[in-house]
């Protein structure tokens, strides 16, 4: 089946207004402005200047977004909006961007009547988006608004290009949006080229996190940080971090055999906060553990 914006407008269109109660329901936290719906207040902390729009989705997003927005800040390019889809991804906003950003929101629904709501409302003068964050009603207003629009840290799987490889033309108008696509590396440029994406509009700049970790590098105080995490000046330490449910219990086994040769700590980050309590459980059979909350 051939997708084109029209049927895609539509097809969302009738899911939102069908399942509209159990999405009042289950993301009651920003739902006005999942809505396009903003107090008075954020724009006018604008005084009438039209914002740079940055786009994270969750929490990889907002890490790689990063440095980014930090040099949008000192450039500097006028009011910074930073929009994220979770609760989590607001979290790190909060955290990492919170001084450099004039406002967070929560990203607004690919509806078209929310879209022309939420334009109308920020009226953002160019927008970022990062690594998969591609919403095609969102991409085609900024196009017929003239406002810029830019791919940063850009990564398509295997998975979205095959996807994507089924309805090449629907996908080539869509990122046809981007003035430029810059990704992470060579085989995710090579993918938008085999779509028909222009050449000149796509770069492969690296990985934007890779940034991020050095310059978060900067600013944190390693004794400081090795006094919270209960570690010695010259203690090992193995980090096993986003994990999944399922994945730590390999962890577990492996750094209880690794141990016996190289003793070293073990900080387990699982992807999901509220899993912590379950993997502590886990985490007991191998030894004293400890939950640390920040």
């Amino acid at each position: 089946m051939k997708l084109s914006l029209g049927a895609y407008s539509a097809v969302v269109s009738s899911l939102y207004c069908a399942g509209y109660p159990y999405l009042a329901w289950r993301y009651r936290e920003g739902f006005a402005q999942r809505r396009g719906v903003y107090e008075p207040s954020l724009t006018e902390s604008f005084s009438g200047a039209r914002p740079l729009w940055v786009h994270a989705a969750s929490v990889g997003e907002v890490q790689a977004a990063f440095p980014l927005v930090k040099a949008m800040r000192s450039a500097p390019l006028g009011p910074i909006i930073l929009s994220t889809i979770t609760p989590t991804g607001k979290a790190m906003a909060q955290r990492l961007c919170g001084g450099m950003i004039d406002a967070h929101i929560y990203y607004p629904w690919d509806v078209p009547w929310i879209v022309r709501r939420s334009l109308g409302a920020l009226r953002p003068k160019a927008y970022v988006a990062v690594e998969a964050e591609i919403w095609p009603l969102f991409l085609a207003g900024l196009a017929e608004r003239g406002i810029p629009a830019f791919l940063v840290n850009g990564r398509f799987s295997d998975r979205s290009f095959e996807k994507a490889r089924k309805n090449p033309a629907f996908w080539l108008k869509v990122l046809g949006a981007f003035r430029f696509l810059m990704v992470r590396g060579e085989t995710d440029r090579e993918r938008l080229l085999a779509l028909g994406v222009d050449e000149k509009r796509v770069i492969a700049i690296g990985d934007c996190k890779i940034d991020a970790l050095v310059e978060r590098r900067k600013e944190i105080d390693l004794p400081s940080l090795r006094q919270k995490l209960f570690l010695g000046p010259d203690d090992l330490c193995l980090v096993a971090g986003s994990t999944h449910e399922g994945e730590e219990g390999v962890v577990f086994k492996a750094w209880n055999e690794a141990r016996r040769r190289f003793p070293c700590r073990l900080i387990v980050v699982p992807r999901h906060p509220e899993r912590s309590p379950k993997v502590l459980k886990e985490a007991g059979r191998f030894g004293k553990a400890l939950l640390l909350t920040q």
